[in-house]
């Protein structure tokens, strides 16, 4: 649903959207197979065979243990994702940002970070996918993020502010039919709904790495919330799965450290985006109702 949930957009409130899974193999623990994204397909809105790979998840938890002194920590383990592809987390959403258009004749844009536009770039070219990176125009030429755009066929625009990028990335999609994968709203909602999801297996590592226990704190660097709501997502599975060591009720904590937002904290005093849960994905028997916007409950969107 590309620019989010409209009834919402007609009420002055924006917000994106967010999948609502019909039904959802649980995760058991000693019979699952293979690495990083493939390893928890069932629990992703791609289907195995069109999943677009280029070997991301699958990272180390490290311990830490003479930081987490210092911060009072029992333990403190740090998720090393600069393993992935591209050396980013951004890897996640965008292997199921390009396996969504893989095998199309398309363009897909990005108007995010640069971490977001390296790693889009590489996985569109892995998916035959033209790409196109509305860059910050300060970026230097020849610099690190533009050649590792160019070397792999990506083409980026520099753009002077952010607000300037997501305005013409939304103009591209609606006049040039690019498929825009991050933000391209002001106030910003996030980026492509499906392609957050990939931020699920995170939360499935962690546990799984944890020998299924469940973390106290759980905390993630944000910007816009794709990644922390994506992590919270998939945190759900430990209550699902039972993998309870705590009291019931307890429930992990997620905490956010801001990484440059570009927009004041809203409500919630650190995550400046709403979602609107509106969707369901794969084998949905029934419409599912939109837990904000009745005009929108009998629409069905089937992945």
């Amino acid at each position: 649903m590309p620019g989010g949930c409209p009834s919402c957009s007609a009420e002055d409130c924006p917000s994106n959207v967010a999948p609502v899974y019909a039904r959802m193999q649980s995760l058991k623990p000693g019979k699952l197979s293979g690495d990083g994204l493939h390893r928890y397909a069932a629990q992703l809105p791609i289907p195995r065979e069109r999943l677009v790979s280029l070997g991301e998840g699958s990272t180390p938890l490290v311990s830490i243990g003479t930081l987490g002194r210092e911060f009072g920590l029992r333990r403190l383990m740090i998720k090393d994702e600069r393993r992935n592809p591209t050396g980013s987390w951004r890897d996640r959403f965008s292997a199921l940002a390009a396996s969504q258009h893989a095998g199309a004749d398309a363009t897909v844009g990005t108007a995010g970070g640069d971490a977001m536009a390296m790693s889009m770039a590489a996985y569109a070219a892995r998916a035959g996918l033209r790409s196109v990176a509305l860059v910050d125009a300060a970026l230097e030429e020849g610099g690190r993020v533009l050649d590792a755009i160019e070397w792999v066929g990506g083409r980026a625009v520099g753009v002077s502010g952010l607000e300037a990028r997501w305005t013409l990335l939304a103009d591209a999609e609606r006049s040039l039919g690019w498929r825009a994968v991050s933000n391209r709203s002001t106030p910003p909602i996030g980026s492509d709904p499906i392609a957050i999801e990939g931020y699920r297996t995170i939360a499935y590592e962690i546990a799984e790495q944890l020998s299924w226990s469940v973390p106290d704190l759980v905390a993630v660097p944000s910007a816009l919330g794709d990644g922390i709501q994506g992590i919270w997502r998939g945190s759900g599975i430990w209550r699902r799965g039972g993998w309870w060591t705590r009291p019931l009720g307890w429930w992990p904590s997620r905490s956010a450290a801001p990484s440059r937002a570009p927009w004041p904290a809203a409500r919630t005093g650190w995550l400046p985006v709403a979602t609107c849960i509106v969707w369901r994905v794969r084998s949905a028997a029934s419409p599912a109702p939109c837990r904000r916007c009745r005009p929108w409950s009998s629409r069905r969107a089937w992945w």
